[in-house]
């Protein structure tokens, strides 16, 4: 069961959004703060911040990778992001000087029967002109005719491949790159770590994936719901043997996989999860001013998306049951734009006949704060308050949190909270065990 519901709010958190390409000058020109609101071709608005991903279309339809927001850097030409390449992906032609007679003849038989050419200057280089696939298979059979001339270790590392010479990959959009030595080895076992992009003017439109309040809030709502539903159904179905159904195969402890989900887990479920896909559009590789390109988003935008204090204070009043008087504060966490976690007091006051009572509480909190709209100017939250006190050592106070929060100038909010199912529960008083609707209004400033 827990496998279903992270599985539905995973897919439930995201939503994808078509962009024209006249919305994308806020990011061409890094006009963007914390995160570009643009238009789409729906009606909706989309948003993208440093949890957001996009890819992007060229005129004939083809498509880039999925790139993380946070991972931007945008450039005068394009828009790149970090990447570990094979050169031999990239390479137009490869310039091979200071090789060994032996080896160049290896070169030479082992070039594959196409259209590739090998080309040598007077001065002895070779010229290999290949591409792709093409260039792969030659540079692969050529390495298969070294390894049977020489030992491995002896040729990388007593004579440091010398005989290989020296390479000179030639690049489309960006400088050569030049290698010899230990340095080409590296080239061929790891590639070379760099960033690749697609030009501006190639670029004909986009696609946003965002988080979506209004789908995460569905996805709680309906996994919540098929808990009711289901849950108790397992229980009998599994009796003694802890299992869902016959033959559904023996549980683990009931873990989620073979590992704990872990904080990485968590901020995938944020963000989109899962690594970038990998589009049908080949990028470029980045020249030295895309090399040096700033990222899309500010350090400060990328903190706030990862990780935001949040500070509130609060008042509410107690109908249908109980009539106390809350008022207090919370601070929490603000975890990958969304999740929540932290701690809180409240002071709490109630008339118990002609005598008013007071005392205190303190309470952990958890849940989520979902945005409705593009800007972030709306948004839902959503908490279990978990707590005791009350001059009680057993007293136990438990909240569920919901209501709307409008955003105020200066990173504040302005909360309501119309009505929150809340229980007062001192255990050697049951004259005070009161459930009740608490309905009341919160200020909070982010940072």
């Amino acid at each position: 069961m827990k496998r279903i519901a992270l599985l539905v709010l995973a897919a439930g958190c995201m939503t994808t959004r078509t962009v024209p390409r006249s919305q994308l000058a806020s990011l061409e020109n890094r006009r963007v703060g914390d995160g570009a609101v643009l238009k789409t071709t729906e009606v909706w608005k989309t948003r993208l911040d440093p949890t957001s991903k996009i890819r992007f279309r060229n005129a004939a339809g083809s498509w880039s990778d999925w790139l993380e927001g946070n991972k931007i850097y945008v450039a005068p030409e394009g828009v790149y992001t970090p990447a570990t390449v094979d050169l031999f992906d990239y390479a137009v032609t490869i310039e091979i000087r200071d090789m060994g007679a032996v080896e160049r003849h290896a070169l030479a038989t082992s070039r594959p029967d196409t259209d590739a050419e090998l080309r040598i200057e007077p001065d002895g280089t070779a010229i290999v002109i290949a591409r792709g696939q093409q260039l792969h298979r030659w540079v692969n059979s050529f390495l298969e005719v070294i390894n049977s001339l020489h030992d491995y270790n002896e040729l990388r590392y007593t004579m440091n491949g010398k005989p290989l010479g020296e390479w000179t990959f030639v690049l489309p959009y960006r400088e050569p790159v030049v290698a010899a030595g230990e340095a080409l080895y590296e080239q061929l076992d790891a590639g070379l770590a760099t960033r690749k992009g697609w030009r501006w003017k190639d670029i004909d439109g986009a696609e946003v994936k965002s988080l979506s309040g209004g789908l995460t809030l569905g996805a709680i709502v309906g996994v919540s719901a098929l808990a009711v539903v289901v849950v108790p159904f397992a229980m009998l179905a599994g009796g003694g043997g802890g299992r869902l159904f016959p033959g559904d195969g023996p549980r683990t402890g009931g873990s989620f996989s073979s590992r704990s989900l872990g904080n990485s887990d968590l901020w995938k479920i944020g963000s989109g999860g899962g690594a970038a896909s990998i589009g049908n559009w080949q990028p470029v590789l980045a020249d030295e001013q895309a090399l040096s390109a700033p990222n899309l988003f500010s350090g400060s935008a990328r903190r706030k998306a990862m990780f935001r204090m949040v500070a509130s204070a609060e008042a509410s009043l107690g109908s249908v049951g109980g009539h106390a008087l809350l008022d207090g504060g919370a601070a929490v966490m603000r975890i990958g734009g969304v999740f929540e976690l932290g701690a809180g007091g409240l002071h709490v006051a109630r008339f118990d006949g002609d005598r008013l009572w007071h005392g205190g509480i303190a309470f952990a909190r958890i849940g989520a704060n979902l945005p409705l709209d593009a800007a972030h100017r709306v948004s839902l939250p959503l908490s279990l308050d978990l707590g005791g006190g009350g001059g009680e050592a057993l007293g136990v106070f438990t909240r569920l949190n919901w209501g709307v929060r409008v955003a105020l100038p200066h990173e504040m909010f302005l909360g309501v909270m119309p009505a929150s199912p809340t229980l007062l529960n001192w255990k050697h008083d049951p004259g005070r065990r009161r459930g009740s609707l608490m309905s009341g209004i919160e200020l909070g400033v982010v940072w």
